[in-house]
Parts: C-alpha cells; sequence; structure tokens
C-alpha cells in the first residue's frame, strides 16, 4: 500500500541540522545527484526541510573532502563585552530598582536586547519585585 508524500512527512522541528546532513552524506556516497538528494529529503522531511541550494551546497563541500556533519567551531566576538557587562554590575549593586530602560539611557552604545541578555544570561539576575536580585535567591 503506497503512502500520499504528506502522509509521509515528518516535521523538520523533529529533526536536527546533523540529520539532515547525515542523511545527505550518505545519499551522497551513494552517488546520487543533488536534486535527487533534494527531492528525497522534501518527500520525507517536507518542502521546509532545505532548499536545493543548500543540498548542493552540503554536495559540494563533501565532495571536496568534508567528512564532519557537525558545524565548525567559529570565533568571533562576543555579544557581549566585558565591559559592559561590568558597567551592567556596577550599576545594578549601586540601585536595585533600576530597570532596563534606564541602564539602557545609562551605557553608552548598549541597546534593549544586549542589556536584558547581559542582566539574566551573564549576570544571572532577574526582576523579583522590582528588584535585580541573584538567581538563587528566588
Amino acid at each position: 500500500m503506497s503512502q500520499k508524500p504528506s502522509e509521509m512527512e515528518v516535521p523538520i522541528i523533529d529533526q536536527t541540522k546533523r540529520e539532515i546532513r547525515s542523511v545527505i552524506h550518505f545519499l551522497q556516497a551513494q552517488g546520487t545527484s543533488p536534486v535527487d538528494i533534494h527531492r528525497q529529503l522534501t518527500e520525507v522531511y517536507g518542502d521546509k526541510c532545505m532548499f536545493i541550494q543548500h543540498a548542493r551546497n552540503r554536495c559540494r563541500k563533501l565532495s571536496a573532502g568534508r567528512k564532519e556533519v557537525h558545524d565548525e567551531e567559529r570565533t568571533g566576538r562576543p555579544s557581549v563585552s566585558e565591559a559592559v557587562i561590568e558597567m551592567i554590575r556596577c550599576e545594578v549593586l549601586q540601585n536595585r530598582r533600576i530597570t532596563v530602560h534606564e541602564l539602557v539611557a545609562r551605557i553608552p552604545g548598549s541597546s534593549y536586547g544586549t542589556v536584558e541578555r547581559a542582566s539574566t544570561e551573564k549576570l544571572g539576575y532577574h526582576k523579583c519585585c522590582a528588584r535585580w536580585v541573584p538567581w538563587l535567591l528566588t
């Protein structure tokens, strides 16, 4: 009994990039063309799994000798500098009731998202009764 492609589709949210890359690696080793690889991926995972350009690019990398399906380590600048984190720490310790908007106004070149991310993820603070407290004190 044959199923329709829409009944066989697996939502891509359940799949990871490594799994898709592993499938591409396997099909490339079998000698399947990038167009056929893309067609098979869309039959199984649906239209939103990957663009044909990405399948071609992955096949090109595999042909050039790439063996890994994991992302390569990247070096880049951190999203929040240590100087900004230290300035946020000082401001919060001086006034525990300071808001994120006030922090943005006091720290030059910062944005709301940067200040919020630095205070919650980097410093481990969150708001509790309108005061910044360390995460462990909740």
